[in-house]
């Protein structure tokens, strides 16, 4: 029924897989997937993409699970609970990072068993997965690995920028380059943002189909990088007063605070991994070639900023990002409220000893 059987593998980003997947036009596929990535927007886009593959093929049965949640009987039972005449069973069993290591051996047991079986597959998610995890291991041996959680900031770019070509085509819309550039100037390379921004520009343009550089600056949030570097910078010197300034200011012009802090997220990202090379005694070569904008006096003052912040500091500030994220989304505090919270906090962190 099937051709060939798939070799295990690993990809850095969606467009390679889509491609392995379309190179294999029929195949049988492995008993294991992992798809790591901090976007949600990304790990759907990835589950998405292979069900097509493989619901083209034949009908499928999918049990979605949540790794945290989820006791090692019931997951048991899912992956043992199959008949002749069923579908193709798909689990996709999703926040891996938290998973047991009794789920680890029960997963083992399970590819093992199924290594060579087709009626069922195994799909797996996460926000971050080290390559040196016992889970990941065993998936990397034996079944097919999609990790997009590390880019390099030119990465997200081209990322981002495929990604826009992408869903606007596939809306029925035609967009130009320079339209491209700008707006993940104005809005950056998270997906779960652009997505936002392009459902308001399809409204927007309606039926010209076409979108130029001047439909974005009319439509889309205001907030330039620059903004952003500026209030991270104040963030990083420490000076509260001037970061509440600009975070209110940025949020009476309408942007959301969750917008926001998603924009604030790939500062820290930025600060940490020069603030690790610093800290690993690292070149600054090294620097200039993850961040190749980084030369001259913008090196210098990033150096120092680096520095004088911290690495713990950054990546503390990561994980308070991350809870007013949530907070941002579910509480339902005033926007003004959770900003103020959050610096008060941040700032806190930083100044601790």
């Amino acid at each position: 029924m099937f051709g060939p059987k798939i070799k295990p593998m690993k990809y850095n980003n969606i467009t390679a897989f889509e491609k392995h997947l379309e190179a294999s036009s029929a195949f049988q596929s492995l008993p294991v997937y992992l798809f790591i990535s901090k976007d949600p927007i990304e790990k759907k886009e990835l589950i998405e993409v292979l069900l097509k593959k493989l619901s083209s093929k034949e009908e499928c049965n999918i049990v979605k699970l949540e790794a945290e949640k989820i006791l090692y009987q019931e997951l048991y039972e899912e992956l043992n609970c199959f008949s002749l005449f069923d579908k193709k069973k798909i689990i996709v069993l999703q926040n891996c990072e938290k998973v047991s290591k009794s789920l680890i051996e029960l997963i083992e047991h399970f590819i093992s068993r199924h290594h060579s079986s087709n009626s069922y597959l195994l799909v797996c998610t996460s926000s971050s997965l080290s390559s040196t995890n016992s889970f990941y291991k065993l998936i990397e041996n034996m079944g097919i690995i999609v990790d997009i959680s590390d880019l390099k900031p030119w990465e997200k770019e081209k990322n981002g920028t495929e990604w826009i070509q992408k869903i606007v085509l596939q809306n029925g819309f035609s967009i130009d380059p320079s339209a491209i550039q700008q707006l993940v100037k104005q809005i950056g390379t998270d997906k779960s943002l652009l997505a936002n921004e392009l459902e308001k520009i399809f409204c927007y343009v309606a039926e010209r189909k076409s979108i130029h550089m001047e439909d974005i600056k009319v439509i889309c949030s205001v907030t330039s990088q620059e903004t952003i570097w500026k209030l991270s910078e104040s963030i990083f010197k420490k000076e509260g007063k001037t970061a509440l300034a600009i975070l209110n200011n940025l949020i009476d012009e309408g942007n959301a605070f969750l917008t926001l802090l998603r924009q604030l997220r790939s500062q820290f990202q930025i600060g940490a991994q020069v603030a690790s090379i610093i800290y690993n005694n690292g070149p600054l070569q090294e620097i200039s070639k993850l961040f190749p904008y980084m030369k001259g006096k913008i090196l210098e003052l990033n150096v120092q900023q680096a520095k004088t912040y911290g690495l713990k500091n950054y990546l503390q500030g990561l994980i308070t990002i991350d809870a007013f994220e949530l907070k941002a989304k579910n509480s339902g505090i005033v926007d003004k409220y959770l900003a103020e919270q959050f610096l008060h906090q941040i700032l806190f962190q930083a100044n601790k000893k």
